[in-house]
């Protein structure tokens, strides 16, 4: 069966699918009236090591934080941080919103903060919050360690927060919904074109039956004789 024989079926058990369609039209309506579109901000910060001249003369014994792995490892000991409760309790004070996230690909020195949020405007404002943590934690660690201002471990924005808008899951349901429902018109349209047909086929063999039968009887009774 084709897609031109279904749409047949369709029209003429069209009392059939009617309902399944109206029904599959009313809870498609319901499910895009739940959708909301997010919004997600990326941004990128590079960590530098000191300069290598400075670095050849030992700074691994001044700024502990090179003897990491640095900067990967003093990456990682920033992003651990900022994924912590405390940070995310901060940012939301501060105007954010506590749905980021902050990683690093394996041994790079590259930190990654995405945050996501309602409008474009709480997204940027929360990456850029974070963004600004990375910084503010990168120096802070330094200065308790004591670190001399050219032998530490800088950074800077790699990639400046850009946002796109975010697909929910709610749009993705209306999509499965529209999907489901048509099925189930076509399916039932042609499960009872199917039972339809049964019935009449047998009450045509029904009747084909009978009829030859006395067309049979018929043709093998004797003729009358005549008095």
């Amino acid at each position: 069966m084709d897609l031109w024989d279904v749409l047949k079926v369709l029209f003429r058990r069209w009392y059939v699918a009617l309902p399944l369609l109206a029904l599959t039209a009313g809870l498609a309506v319901y499910a895009s009236g739940q959708t909301s579109t997010s919004y997600e901000s990326r941004a990128t910060y590079l960590l530098l090591l000191p300069n290598s001249q400075t670095t050849a003369q030992g700074t691994a014994d001044i700024n502990p934080y090179l003897s990491l792995g640095a900067p990967s490892g003093f990456g990682l000991l920033i992003v651990n941080q900022l994924n912590g409760a405390q940070s995310r309790a901060e940012v939301v004070a501060a105007g954010g919103v506590g749905d980021y996230s902050v990683g690093q690909a394996r041994s790079t020195p590259t930190i990654t903060v995405t945050a996501t949020a309602d409008t474009v405007a709480q997204s940027q404002a929360t990456a850029e919050l974070v963004v600004d943590r990375v910084q503010l934690l990168s120096a802070q660690l330094q200065d308790e360690a004591g670190v001399a201002p050219q032998l530490r471990i800088e950074g800077r924005e790699l990639v400046q927060v850009q946002t796109v808008p975010v697909e929910s899951s709610a749009t993705r349901l209306v999509g499965v919904v529209v999907v489901a429902g048509l099925l189930l018109a076509a399916l039932a349209a042609i499960a009872v074109e199917a039972v339809a047909s049964g019935r009449a086929k047998r009450r045509a063999d029904r009747r084909g039956g009978r009829g030859g039968g006395q067309a049979a009887l018929e043709a093998g009774a004797p003729a009358a004789v005549a008095p």
